[in-house]
């Protein structure tokens, strides 16, 4: 007997539910809680920011900097990205010039909205002057501010240090860099 009622209890328990569901089917409610508990198939697109440095020099050394850089916002406060640079150098004193173009990846910590500390790994392929064709291959780390110039758009400005060794260095300490961020 109470297996007999067991029985019957389940049957018009699934009864129900089988019911609601179809109820709630046709209504679409399944369907609008099934889109609110799904996270924002656009959020990682929030999350991507990009910019560079751009640099002119004139004089008896002459250079042109262009360093396009994308990133993508890990946290608020941790930032990773990749970057590309081309530089045209020229040196009147020795009547030469060189192009030097390469890649990085670089990484911010936040300490602060306005502050922070920057890493990269930098290759360049370079033709220069005295030395044969070869790749520089660069580690800079060091410190920045961030000022806001709108909701999305921010000026960085960076002091950077060039652990290598002084004989094969393409920058001299410290090497100071000025670009914007957009995200």
């Amino acid at each position: 007997m109470r297996r007999t009622a067991g029985l019957v209890l389940l049957i018009f328990i699934s009864q129900m539910l089988q019911a609601q569901v179809k109820r709630d089917m046709l209504t679409g409610d399944l369907v609008k809680q099934k889109k609110e508990k799904s996270p924002d198939a656009g959020a990682w697109k929030k999350k991507i920011f990009f910019g560079g440095n751009l640099g002119l020099q004139f004089g008896t050394i002459t250079l042109l900097d262009i360093s396009p850089m994308l990133g993508f916002r890990i946290t608020d406060k941790l930032h990773a990205g990749i970057g590309g640079t081309y530089n045209y150098y020229a040196n009147r004193l020795y009547n030469r010039s060189t192009t030097l173009y390469g890649t990085r990846i670089f990484g911010r910590y936040f300490f602060t909205n306005q502050f922070f500390v920057h890493a990269e790994q930098e290759w360049l392929y370079n033709r220069f002057f005295f030395y044969p064709d070869n790749w520089l291959d660069t580690r800079l780390v060091g410190i920045g501010y961030r000022q806001s110039l709108g909701e999305h758009v921010f000026f960085d400005f960076m002091a950077l240090w060039n652990f290598n060794n002084p004989t094969t260095r393409y920058y001299t300490n410290p090497v100071l860099r000025a670009g914007f961020c957009i995200r």
